[in-house]
């Protein structure tokens, strides 16, 4: 119930979608009250039916607005949490990201992926390589052959130790897509590591 209440004070619930709903709720108790006056006739209750916003099935909720954070960009496989915002409805992050662990525990929620394909999210890539001509070519290559679009490139270079540090914006469909980005870039023998930004 604190959930809910909270939901309605940050806008993740609109009154003008819960009024019609607590109608139809109180309309469902009274005929409850009207079937349990008549006991005889049996009475089949359907279990309620998990609604999805955004790719995500959001504990208690449906129909509030749902985003996904910047700062650690969950993809579907990553464990995920939901954290209720302030008029910007749910936030969507990874279960261990710093963000959501050192907000209020009161206002985070239990989220789930939906089961459906849920389209291309965007994730970070940090590449860390022994610096040579054409690197960055190469790099984009192995991650475009996997069929992933990249979304944007940053890059820096130690003079000193001629190590180079690249960070990939790109679009995966999963964690699992994920996971074989880094395997690939991996094998290179220049690079010397590849993880999630």
């Amino acid at each position: 119930l604190d959930d809910f209440y909270a939901a309605i004070g940050y806008g993740g619930v609109m009154l003008s979608r819960l009024i019609p709903r607590m109608k139809d709720e109180y309309l469902r108790m009274q005929r409850e009250e009207q079937i349990a006056a008549a006991p005889l006739t049996p009475v089949v209750t359907q279990p309620r039916r998990k609604q999805h916003n955004g790719g995500v099935i959001i504990d208690q909720m449906d129909d509030c607005l749902v985003k996904f954070a910047q700062c650690c960009n969950p993809v579907p496989g990553d464990e995920i949490v939901g954290y209720i915002t302030r008029g910007r409805g749910v936030t969507i992050h990874k279960a261990d990201c710093v963000n959501a662990l050192s907000g209020e525990e009161e206002r985070r929620v239990e989220v789930e992926w939906a089961d459906e394909s849920l389209g291309a999210f965007t994730a970070s890539l940090k590449i860390v390589a022994y610096d040579k001509p054409n690197l960055l070519v190469e790099i984009a290559s192995i991650i475009s052959e996997m069929n992933i679009s990249i979304k944007n490139v940053a890059a820096s270079l130690d003079e000193k130790t001629q190590i180079a540090t690249f960070r990939f914006a790109v679009e995966v469909k999963s964690r699992e897509q994920m996971d074989k980005v880094v395997k690939q870039l991996m094998k290179k023998s220049d690079v010397i590591d590849v993880f999630r930004a």
